[in-house]
């Protein structure tokens, strides 16, 4: 049986990660360019998608822990989530 919002926060936090990536990517060009408004344009929108990250990936472990689900679907083997895995081995 497929979790539907197990998938959806799982598509989020994959989609805030690579726009962090993107972010990041374009600051570093600007920098490189010397390019100063880009340089702090892109540095309060990396902010900000930094607190987009935290939230989305806080909602992804609290349902997880909640509902204690993970996706599960024909020809994908079920793993734990890579984030669970990150959390006990930080508190351990």
């Amino acid at each position: 049986m497929n979790c539907q919002k197990y998938s959806e926060l799982e598509s989020e936090v994959r989609s805030t990660l690579q726009k962090l990536k993107e972010l990041t990517e374009s600051q570093l060009a600007a920098f490189r360019a010397c390019d100063q408004p880009e340089f702090i344009r892109l540095d309060k929108e990396l902010e900000q998608t930094m607190g987009a990250k935290e939230r989305v990936i806080g909602a992804f472990r609290q349902h997880a822990e909640e509902h204690n689900c993970q996706a599960r679907s024909e020809g994908k083997p079920q793993t734990p989530s890579p984030l669970k895995n990150q959390e006990r081995a930080s508190t351990g």
